[in-house]
């Protein structure tokens, strides 16, 4: 180590988990963390098909581990976007941009939000999913998760691609008075979701979309032609950035 090392301090934080309600530390970004985070923002945004929304997530999971001492992939989607959020915050500013393209002129407008005003949406969904004959226990949304199923965020994912996203999502499943806690993802996709109806189909789905995630809003007058607009953030890559 250098002698110089260390030269410049940062006090480190203690934040709540919107998802897991507990404290953790949390230590502001450097320079140097910030490199690999933007050199993988310029790849996923440069990027074709050879770089892959995986590679950036798993990005976004080595920097903003290195910024906690907790297991990052086990923690719950909405709170690692929120620890993402608040590091934002406590390192580089307290507000942030947006910039998104009005529905009338197609002008780029920039948004400027404060960071502390993005909230986290907890629908209290039951873990629990009950058909007539079957009853699923369900999983949380954690970041292992969402590495785990990046396809479905590739522009060309596929319905099979859907169906394992959502058999993954399944913890066990209760059927004529038996557990099965250990069906394969090919078993829960070719023995159960392909063989269901679409309503179904639509409860999983639901359930995920009932998951807790970050979300922010603003009303705009386009600079170019007055038209008012909408912009909101609520996507599972909205809040993945250090912009």
């Amino acid at each position: 180590m250098g002698k110089l090392k260390g030269a410049f301090s940062s006090n480190s934080v203690f934040i709540e988990l919107p998802v897991a309600k507990r404290t953790i530390k949390l230590r502001p970004y450097k320079h140097g963390d910030m490199k690999s985070i933007l050199n993988a923002t310029d790849s996923f945004q440069d990027a074709g098909e050879e770089y892959k929304i995986k590679d950036y997530l798993l990005a976004i999971g080595s920097f903003i581990g290195g910024l906690i001492e907790e297991d990052i992939m086990k923690l719950h989607v909405a709170d690692v976007s929120f620890i993402m959020n608040k590091a934002k915050e406590i390192s580089k500013s307290e507000e942030s941009k947006v910039i998104s393209t009005c529905k009338k002129c197609g002008n780029k407008n920039t948004s400027i939000f404060k960071l502390s005003d993005v909230v986290v949406e907890d629908k209290k969904t039951d873990d629990k999913i009950n058909f007539d004959k079957v009853i699923f226990t369900m999983k949380d949304f954690s970041f292992q998760m969402l590495v785990d199923n990046s396809m479905i965020l590739e522009k060309h994912s596929t319905v099979d691609d859907m169906s394992v996203f959502y058999a993954n999502f399944i913890e066990c499943v209760e059927y004529d008075n038996t557990i099965y806690d250990n069906l394969t993802v090919d078993e829960l996709v070719n023995d159960l979701i392909d063989d269901m109806g679409v309503e179904e189909v639509d409860k999983i789905k639901k359930y995920i979309d009932g998951q807790p995630n970050l979300y922010w809003e603003d009303e705009y007058e386009c600079k170019e032609c007055g038209n008012k607009n909408k912009v909101v953030l609520n996507k599972l890559l909205d809040f993945f950035s250090i912009s």
